[in-house]
């Protein structure tokens, strides 16, 4: 069981494990439909299209998430057409439809780096999970493998003042908070990518682990880890900004505080607290600490972009910013760390920027950005780590940077 849990699942000999299989089962489809020539050459014509119109709409119509879908997901999605049409036609060729389908996951697994091995997808979780009601008729902490363990707590976070319909919160609890009732925690707060959701951080991010790990040498104790919903849903992309639809920043800077001081037992100034966020939600933080310094102190870019996008700037002004130019401008975090670059606004800040070695486009874009910080005041630091735009560098990111982050909010 041992030599099957740390079978790699990311790696580039499992990429071509499961691209031979993807390859195959699409030939063992037309294969099962020789005899029905029409069907096939109906179904190689559906598949194509199929996938030309996916990259149409999404990759260039749409274009959601700038920069984070790779172009071989139009192919692997027309290979699914395909397979999958083939198993319409003739029944047995349900089996090599399910192979692609699974290779097609495991690809995806591959490009992200959600779960590295297999033993990843059976790992016992690091908490104990549990509604905010149940956590609520807590008095002391749960217990897992018979020791004390963190509360995994999923709760009810829609935003009270921005109205901002988001997705329930999930927040890491130490056991700390139990055995020391007097103590009055800081807060890491974490957004997640687009597409993206809030149990993301620690599906795959492993903050539940970072900071069951933190706990474990600290008596228990650690920040309080709450991933919040800044996209409203999965393929949202509202830029982090209070636009037409959301008021994600008023969400973010009045709702979140006061939900988390209400539902928690947490060191009441905020400016010990900590946001951080993956890609879309990296660039958030930023977003929030440069348009709200009174608020976090301090903040974790990992992966960012330049500035907030929905693909490029004019469709942004345009769908966001209804056309105007300089309100845009008025919330950009570089134009505001350029024009407060002498006036002391940000000298209390400080952060981290951290991105992966083969993501170029998050790598000049952190570097700019940690200098324009600096130049602004804040004391930030910028980093790299083995890894490309894939969790594999966020799990790192956040394991780097917890202590510092706990340390921050005065538990050290």
């Amino acid at each position: 069981m041992n030599e099957l849990d740390a079978l790699p699942l990311t790696t580039p000999s499992a990429a071509v494990v499961l691209y031979g299989l993807l390859i195959l089962s699409v030939i063992a489809s037309a294969w099962m439909l020789r005899k029905r020539r029409q069907a096939l050459a109906i179904l190689a014509v559906l598949a194509v299209v199929c996938g030309a119109l996916a990259y149409l709409i999404i990759g260039v119509i749409i274009n959601p998430w700038p920069g984070e879908i790779e172009s071989v997901n139009y192919a692997l999605f027309a290979a699914v057409v395909f397979t999958v049409g083939a198993a319409c036609v003739r029944w047995w060729a349900v089996v090599p439809a399910l192979i692609c389908i699974l290779a097609c996951v495991g690809i995806t697994n591959v490009q992200f780096q959600m779960y590295p091995t297999a033993g990843d997808l059976t790992a016992p979780p690091a908490s104990v999970s549990m509604s905010y009601e149940e956590f609520s008729h807590l008095k002391k902490a749960p217990v897992q493998d018979d020791q004390p363990a963190g509360a995994l707590v999923t709760l009810p976070a829609h935003g009270a003042v921005s109205d901002f319909p988001a997705r329930d919160a999930i927040a890491y609890v130490p056991p700390g908070y139990f055995m020391h009732p007097r103590t009055k925690l800081p807060v890491i707060v974490l957004m997640a990518g687009n597409p993206g959701q809030p149990d993301q951080w620690f599906n795959s991010g492993d903050a539940d682990r970072a900071a069951a790990d933190f706990a474990a040498q600290h008596h228990g104790l650690a920040p309080i880890v709450i991933s919040v919903d800044a996209t409203a849903t999965f393929t949202g992309n509202p830029v982090c900004a209070d636009g037409p639809n959301y008021k994600v920043m008023t969400y973010l800077t009045q709702d979140v505080p006061k939900l988390i001081k209400d539902s928690f037992r947490v060191n009441p100034d905020t400016q010990t607290w900590t946001i951080g966020g993956l890609s879309y939600g990296g660039t958030c933080s930023l977003q929030v600490i440069t348009n709200h310094p009174e608020v976090y102190g301090h903040f974790l870019d990992f992966s960012g972009q330049i500035e907030p996008t929905l693909g490029n700037r004019a469709d942004t002004v345009r769908e966001i910013f209804g056309g105007n130019e300089a309100a845009f401008v008025a919330t950009n975090p570089a134009d505001l760390l350029k024009a407060h670059a002498h006036d002391g606004r940000y000298a209390h800040i400080n952060g981290k920027f951290i991105a992966g070695e083969d993501d170029k486009e998050a790598v000049a874009a952190l570097t700019t950005m940690n200098e324009l910080t600096q130049a602004a005041g804040m004391d930030t630091t910028y980093e790299s780590v083995p890894g490309g735009h894939t969790y594999q560098v966020w799990r790192a990111a956040l394991a780097m940077t917890f202590d510092w982050a706990a340390q921050q909010g005065g538990v050290k």
